[in-house]
């Protein structure tokens, strides 16, 4: 089985499809404790470029049909904004959810987010990435 992350849009400097570059990809990479993630997992954005405006329909429209299109049979959402794309806004992080597929919603991985400060979160992360890959 293979496992999807699905990330917003490309920050400033960020790789596309939560690449390698930039500080999602340097959290990515830190997160899987490997800089070669991507030869284990996919990864896309719901939206490539970033929109001037964020709608929900727009996202939402977009989870569907990355639902309905993508062969990968997990989906690892990150951030509240795509979690809402996929109607998953109330599943709780770090906890798979059935929704046509299983999916699991982690902080987002921006530098922005609080919630990389706290090492009990980096440590669920590390734990929760590895188990999805080798788990499955």
């Amino acid at each position: 089985m293979t496992l999807l992350l699905i990330g917003e849009a490309p920050g400033r400097g960020d790789g596309p499809a939560l690449g390698p570059g930039g500080s999602t990809g340097r959290r990515l990479t830190e997160l899987f404790g490997r800089d070669d993630y991507l030869s284990v997992v996919r990864a896309v954005n719901l939206f490539d470029p970033r929109p001037e405006r964020w709608s929900r329909r727009d996202a939402r429209r977009r989870a569907v049909w990355l639902l309905m299109n993508r062969e990968e049979e997990r989906f690892v959402l990150f951030g509240r904004q795509v979690a809402r794309a996929f109607n998953a806004d109330e599943v709780p992080l770090f906890t798979w959810a059935r929704a046509f597929k299983p999916l699991a919603v982690l902080p987002h991985p921006s530098g922005r987010c609080q919630a990389w400060n706290d090492p009990e979160t980096v440590a669920k992360a590390r734990t929760f990435l590895a188990d999805a890959i080798e788990r499955w």
